[in-house]
């Protein structure tokens, strides 16, 4: 393997029920030679406790297990994907990394109210939880990242249109 190989880091950000996770299992099987984690694998607790405890011990899950992907020769595309509200976040997680050569990629996953509300229901999102959602999709649409509308698209082809932006 080639010991200097520049990394593709491709960051899949959106708000819960856009379709990150399935995006990103599409990317992953047409990207050869490419790893995946997924946020949210870093922090699965019951109870789901929110405190700046378990979010710096998240933090520190996703950092330690992206530096291990970076570093490792064997794969060409480092996949994450995350729900990342801010840029100040993404840019905390970012200065963690080891990303001296890599280039990197930040995709946000979007779609219109009216269809993200459907695939809410349609996931049995609590009710009491869509304003929250909502809150969150307007934040991800504010982060520098490239927009990727699935509002009217499966997630193959949200898939082709990041593959496309490599």
């Amino acid at each position: 393997m080639e010991e200097n190989m520049n990394k593709k880091f491709i960051i899949v950000n959106g708000p819960p029920g856009v379709g990150k996770t399935t995006t990103c299992r599409i990317l992953q099987q047409n990207l050869n030679r490419s790893v995946w984690l997924d946020g949210d694998w870093c922090w699965m607790a019951n109870p789901w406790i929110v405190t700046a405890e378990t979010k710096e011990m998240a933090e520190k899950n996703i950092t330690c297990i992206l530096n291990s992907f970076l570093g490792c020769s064997e794969y060409k595309y480092v996949l994450f994907s995350w729900i990342l509200r801010t840029d100040k976040l993404l840019n905390h997680v970012l200065s963690q990394l080891m990303l001296s050569h890599d280039k990197v990629y930040k995709f946000t996953l979007t779609c219109d109210e009216t269809t993200y509300r459907k695939r809410l229901i349609t996931n049995g999102t609590d009710p009491d939880k869509m304003d929250k959602c909502l809150k969150a999709m307007q934040l991800c649409q504010l982060t520098d990242s490239i927009k990727v509308n699935t509002t009217d698209i499966s997630a193959d082809k949200a898939a082709k249109m990041i593959i496309n932006n490599l």
